[in-house]
């Protein structure tokens, strides 16, 4: 091999993780934004995933509204369930599912994983750390098919990584966790985020 060959080989492992490291930031940023209500800010950095993942514009702006809303849902559950009135709880989340139904009909994701989304975000709230781990798993093994449950337990276990390092607010090992969850997720066109 030629020492062009390998320059233009290296060229394309940087560009490649600078793709990871730019996605894993906006990942990363929207759990910030989140903690600052800035749902505003959310959108845009949702909508820039998408963009970079090869959405559309219009396509891009639809679903990152559509995930600041269910953060905001989420948000309304969580204060429900805090002042027990868990039929008011329910009552949001399905909201939330309803928000992430049409991320996915946007985007056109062909396996459901909107239910395993709502139920994670739900568990993470209630602290139930197996039904985290077990939906996590569902929503990034199912669109792989059978081959997906080596792939969705990496991605899992980089999400839940990412998770507890945002409960640190430790923003550099979250995002370095979230880099290696995007290195796995790009390289299938089936995407498993939706939020």
């Amino acid at each position: 091999m030629s020492i062009s060959h390998l320059t233009f080989i290296n060229s394309l492992v940087m560009n490649q993780n600078k793709k990871y490291q730019e996605l894993a930031e906006k990942h990363s940023n929207i759990y910030w934004l989140h903690d600052q209500e800035n749902f505003e800010d959310l959108a845009k950095n949702a909508s820039l995933i998408y963009q970079s993942l090869g959405y559309s514009s219009q396509q891009s702006l639809e679903v990152g509204q559509l995930i600041s809303e269910a953060y905001q849902l989420s948000d309304y559950a969580e204060l429900k369930r805090i002042n027990n009135n868990i039929e008011a709880e329910k009552k949001y989340y399905n909201q939330v599912k309803d928000k992430f139904l049409k991320v996915e009909t946007i985007l056109n994701i062909p396996v459901s994983i909107a239910q395993y989304q709502v139920n994670w975000w739900m568990y993470f709230r209630h602290r139930h750390w197996p039904l985290i781990t077990l939906n996590l798993f569902l929503q990034h093994s199912l669109p792989f098919g059978l081959n997906g449950f080596l792939k969705g337990g990496y991605l899992t276990y980089y999400l839940i990584q990412a998770a507890l390092a945002h409960n640190k607010r430790d923003k550099l090992n979250c995002q370095l966790k979230l880099e290696k969850y995007w290195e796995l997720v790009i390289k299938d066109t089936r995407y498993p985020f939706i939020g």
